[in-house]
C-alpha cells in the first residue's frame, strides 16, 4: 500500500468493472444513489469490512450501488484515476495522500476500513523468533521503492535497543515475493501482511505484528476529492458507504467467520481457513475501522515518520489531510462503536 505517487507522469484511464449490488424493495436503479471505488490491488484483508456490507445487502438496502474500478496496480495509478474523475472514492495508503496533497492534489481522507498497519515482521526458520541481537547484521527484504519498510524496521529494532545500521537492506518486491526470499534464505528477515505470513505455515517464524509494534502507524486511507466532497448528492452517498462499511467492520470483529467467507468469495485461491485465522489474528490486534475515521493521532504519528524520514517534505496536520464531515454524519447514525468487555 506505500505505492510512490511520482512514478509515472502519465493519466492512468481505468476501465470500470461493475459490482452493482441487488437493490432493496422499493427501489429502482434510476434513483439509487452510486459510489465508484477505485482499487490498487486485487481483493484483500483491507476490503474486509466492504465486502461484509455488501455480502450483507445494507448498501443495496439503504439505496447506493457500488462500482468496483480496477484494480490498477498500485496506489498511485489509483490516485492518478481519482484525479481524473473515473471514480469517486480511491483506497490508497498514507503516503500517496500526503504527497499528492504537498503536490497541489484537492482531496481528503474521509476514512479508512483498515486505519492501523497489517504487517508482519518475519524471519528465516534458521534465525531469531524474538527481537534481539540476533537480528543485526542481517539482510532485510524490502519492497523495493517502498521505503517505508525499510522505516519501520529501523523503527522497531531502535525500540528494541538494537542497531538498525547494521542491517543490509535487499530490494525484493511484493508481498509474495519477499516472502519466498525470506523461506529461501535469499534474505533474513521481511515485513509482509498478516495473509501473506499466515500463507507460509511453519516454514517461517511470525516474530510481531507492526500494529503492536508500531500502533500509530496508518495503513489504508478511503480519499475522495474536494469536488465530491462540496457535491451534496455525492456527499450523502459517501456517508452511506461509509455508514455501512464501518457496520461491516464492527461485524467482523463479531463474526469472523463471515467476514472470511466474504473474502474467500472474492480471493478463491486462498484456503478459507488461512483466511479465517488472518481475521481472527486481525481482530486481535484491532486493526478495522470501528468506527469509521482515522484517528487524528494516527495520522498525525505517520505523517511525522514520512518526514523524518524524508518521504514527504514536511509533516501534514490532520487537518491537511482528513475531511471528518462524513464520518461525523455517519456516526451520528449508527453511534459510536462500543467493544464487549
Amino acid at each position: 500500500m506505500f505505492s510512490s505517487l511520482v512514478r509515472s507522469s502519465g493519466v492512468v484511464r481505468v476501465g470500470a468493472v461493475a459490482v452493482v449490488a441487488a437493490l432493496a424493495i422499493g427501489a429502482t436503479t434510476a434513483n439509487a444513489e452510486k459510489v465508484k471505488i477505485i482499487y490498487p490491488t486485487p481483493p484483500t484483508t483491507f476490503g474486509v469490512p466492504h465486502y461484509v456490507a455488501m455480502d450483507k445487502g445494507w448498501y443495496a438496502k439503504d439505496g447506493l450501488e457500488i462500482e468496483e474500478i480496477g484494480p490498477v496496480n498500485g496506489d498511485g495509478n489509483a490516485f492518478r484515476a481519482l484525479i481524473a474523475g473515473e471514480g469517486d472514492v480511491c483506497v490508497v495508503g498514507p503516503p500517496t495522500v500526503m504527497m499528492g496533497i504537498l503536490k497541489g492534489a484537492k482531496v481528503r481522507a474521509i476514512g479508512s476500513w483498515q486505519p492501523r498497519v497489517d504487517y508482519q515482521f518475519i524471519t528465516n526458520k534458521r534465525n531469531s523468533t524474538k527481537f534481539d541481537k540476533g537480528l543485526e547484521g542481517l539482510a532485510f527484504g524490502s519492497g523495493g521503492a517502498t521505503g517505508m519498510l525499510n522505516h519501520m524496521i529501523t523503527m522497531m529494532m531502535k525500540k528494541h535497543g538494537l542497531d538498525p545500521s547494521s542491517v543490509k537492506h535487499i530490494a525484493i518486491g511484493g508481498h509474495s515475493d519477499r516472502l519466498a526470499a525470506v523461506i529461501a534464505g535469499k534474505v533474513n528477515m521481511t515485513l509482509v501482511n498478516t495473509l501473506t505470513a499466515k500463507r507460509a505455515v511453519d516454514q517461517v517464524n511470525i516474530v510481531a505484528p507492526v500494529a503492536t509494534e508500531l500502533g500509530g502507524m496508518g495503513y489504508v486511507y478511503i480519499v475522495a476529492t474536494e469536488a465530491t466532497l462540496q457535491d451534496p448528492a455525492k456527499h450523502a452517498a459517501l456517508v452511506k458507504l461509509l455508514k455501512h462499511s464501518t457496520l461491516g467492520a464492527r461485524y467482523t470483529m463479531a463474526d469472523p467467520v463471515f467476514a472470511a467467507q466474504a473474502l474467500h468469495k472474492r480471493a478463491p485461491e486462498t484456503p478459507f481457513e488461512i483466511i479465517r485465522e488472518t481475521i481472527l489474528d486481525l481482530n486481535a490486534t484491532e486493526v478495522w475501522g470501528t468506527d469509521g475515521g482515522i484517528p487524528d493521532e494516527i495520522t498525525a504519528f505517520t505523517a511525522g515518520v514520512y518526514h523524518q524520514f524524508g518521504e514527504v517534505t514536511r509533516a501534514l496536520t490532520p487537518d491537511e489531510v482528513l475531511d471528518r464531515s462524513v464520518v461525523k454524519a455517519a456516526i451520528a447514525q449508527i453511534g459510536s462503536f462500543k467493544p464487549k468487555s
